[in-house]
């Protein structure tokens, strides 16, 4: 787990074939690449993990550039086998914006994204169902759900 300062913390479930990211902070380029180092580095980790990601309370400095970069690591790392759901937690329309544009850039048939907005009161449900965890499934302390 990488600490709170840096940005970035996580925690793999592979019991229920899930990650989960929480970003604090301002979200850069480096912030993210750092956190995914350390999350690809983990033991637990594989590529095809479900995972929840968790942007509120977040500013972002992070230009169209850099979001295409960032694409690419994320389409290396996929295998022709193997299917993965992701979601992002956000509350405000500039985090909603910036997962929009990485998810078109994606466009891989090896994942699906959902974006789940986390002022409306039922996003934790909402997030449970899209991952398949059971109704009384405790996410890390350090998810936000309002």
């Amino acid at each position: 787990m990488i600490l709170k300062n840096s940005g970035f913390e996580f925690q793999i479930d592979a019991s229920v074939n899930c990650f989960f990211i929480k970003h604090y902070g301002t979200v850069t380029f480096d912030t993210i690449l750092e956190g995914n180092k350390a999350l690809a580095g983990h033991e637990d980790f594989q590529w095809d993990l479900n995972r929840l990601i968790d942007m509120t309370e977040c500013s972002t400095d992070i230009s169209s550039e850099d979001i295409r970069e960032l694409t690419k690591t994320v389409t290396a790392r996929e295998t022709p086998s193997g299917h993965y759901r992701g979601a992002y937690l956000i509350d405000n329309a500039l985090g909603h914006g910036i997962v929009r544009i990485f998810e078109a850039l994606v466009n891989s048939s090896a994942n699906s994204y959902q974006i789940i907005d986390n002022r409306n009161s039922d996003a934790k449900e909402k997030a449970l169902s899209w991952l398949g965890l059971e109704e009384k499934y405790k996410f890390p302390d350090f998810m936000d759900f309002s």
